[in-house]
């Protein structure tokens, strides 16, 4: 059977894809914010919240992260 990746390796892959998809886009699905966008970002907040930072090679990733983090609605703290 083949090895299933660690928990880690897993969370990097996914941001990898984000970051793929991102790359060169303002959002995930189309040209505005969407539930898309909002899903994705409580995963990448919460990966952030227990210390594991973008890589700063994920630019794609990171810079729609700190867009939407600007957002008004990003902002509200419960």
């Amino acid at each position: 059977s083949t090895p299933k990746p660690s928990s880690a390796a897993s969370d990097v892959y996914k941001r990898q894809i984000l970051n793929h998809q991102l790359s060169g886009k303002s959002f995930l699905c189309s040209d505005r914010f969407t539930a898309a966008d909002i899903w994705a970002f409580v995963a990448v907040d919460f990966t952030r919240a227990i210390k594991e930072p973008i890589p700063d090679l994920m630019t794609g990733l990171r810079d729609w992260y700190e867009r939407v983090s600007k957002r008004d609605s990003a902002q509200l703290k419960l």
